[in-house]
């Protein structure tokens, strides 16, 4: 997964950031994008949430630089992974409502899959998937 989000936005060495918290950081423009990636057996959890939210806080505490406003976090998740894709239950209404109250984006691997696919096709720029992850909370659903 980090190697498509590296592909996507171009990143480097340079752009990383490893404390060994979160999964991976990386900063793109002016946000920096905390990373949390779960591959599990049930659907998305408060916990997986509030793990993803906890990096974030921690980084603004950490850093006067950093705020709210330029922090985002991203959880990417394999929900349900012995289930077939096409057979799993969508992430419950109540995990993606505490999401955007946290303020954090569910990037389930078959979107950003998705989302990568039109992106090697030329179909989505770099800039559109930046704005994406940016702005939005709660669930990511990749259309174009």
């Amino acid at each position: 997964m980090k190697e498509i989000l590296v592909d996507i936005f171009k990143l480097t060495d340079s752009h990383f950031t490893d404390v060994k918290k979160e999964d991976f950081r990386f900063e793109f423009e002016d946000v920096n994008f905390m990373v949390e990636i779960k591959g599990i057996n049930t659907n998305v959890k408060n916990s997986n949430i509030a793990q993803c939210k906890k990096h974030v806080t921690d980084l603004i505490a950490e850093d006067d630089t950093k705020s709210p406003g330029n922090v985002k976090g991203l959880l990417i998740v394999n929900p349900q992974r012995d289930i077939e894709p096409g057979k799993r239950e969508p992430i419950h209404a109540n995990q993606i409502s505490y999401a955007k109250s946290e303020g954090i984006l569910i990037i389930t691997t078959l979107e950003l899959l998705k989302l990568y696919q039109a992106y090697t096709k030329d179909e989505v720029v770099s800039n559109k998937c930046f704005e994406t992850f940016k702005n939005n909370v709660g669930e990511f659903k990749f259309d174009l």
